[in-house]
């Protein structure tokens, strides 16, 4: 993480000063994921021969459990990810294509955890965040 996303991060949210990585891990159980939804296929960028390219999308659930078992929080994320057929074969152009939105979905992730709004109170209620 860039210094400037921490501040940001510790900004938005106003973290108590004590706040450390164990007092969050201390009170999860994990961040169980699901795949929700998959979807891929072909696509021509409507420019000719060698414009055709593989998409894929792929919606996750994030569930964040307590140590008593219970749900914190529930929310998806979905990621899109694309690549040129001509560069790979198709098996591998739909594997790129997947990957990218593997990795588009976790960003989403990091980027949103913050702004679920079950996350953002359970966070104040058990005093990492004022």
């Amino acid at each position: 993480m860039e210094a400037d996303e921490g501040k940001l991060l510790k900004e938005e949210m106003d973290f108590c000063a004590d706040t450390t990585v164990q007092d969050f891990i201390d009170h999860i159980t994990g961040i169980e994921l699901q795949i929700e939804r998959v979807r891929v296929g072909p696509q021509s960028d409507g420019f000719g021969p060698g414009g055709e390219f593989a998409w894929a999308e792929l919606t996750y659930r994030f569930i964040l459990a307590a140590p008593d078992g219970s749900r914190i929080a529930s929310w998806t994320e979905m990621g899109r990810g694309e690549t040129i057929f001509p560069d790979f074969d198709y098996l591998e152009a739909y594997s790129l294509a997947t990957g990218r939105a593997m990795t588009g979905a976790a960003g989403k992730f990091v980027a949103s955890f913050r702004n679920v709004p079950e996350v953002r109170d359970w966070l104040h209620e058990i005093g990492i965040v004022r």
